[in-house]
């Protein structure tokens, strides 16, 4: 259960969600899980196809985040995430490594601010 408070002008109000959340054994579970959800799952198919015209990964990731997020700085955080420099480096080392199961791998290109 997930509680949280919405604000609307000075009225503030509890909301209370009941969410599902996944539990994975490793990190790198997850991260795959979550790459083929971004990538195959209809919710994001619109944001996906764009992102192949324009390789613009902030706009994919405000996209995503429009659908999947329950924080709503979930987007402003991801972008900031994606914008580190080891991150960057990361996701270039691991474009370079076979995939393993198959799996298409992300095309990316780094965001210069």
């Amino acid at each position: 259960m997930v509680h949280g408070h919405h604000a609307r002008g000075r009225e503030r109000a509890v909301v209370i969600e009941n969410l599902e959340f996944a539990d994975y054994d490793s990190l790198g579970d997850s991260c795959r899980d979550y790459a083929w959800l971004i990538t195959n799952g209809a919710p994001y198919h619109v944001a996906w196809e764009q992102y192949q015209k324009d390789r613009d990964l902030f706009a994919f990731i405000a996209a995503v985040a429009r659908v999947y997020a329950t924080d709503p700085n979930y987007a402003h955080l991801a972008q900031a995430i994606a914008g580190q420099a080891n991150v960057n480096q990361a996701i270039a080392g691991a474009l370079r490594e076979e995939i393993p199961n198959g799996v298409s791998p992300i095309k990316y290109s780094p965001q210069v601010s």
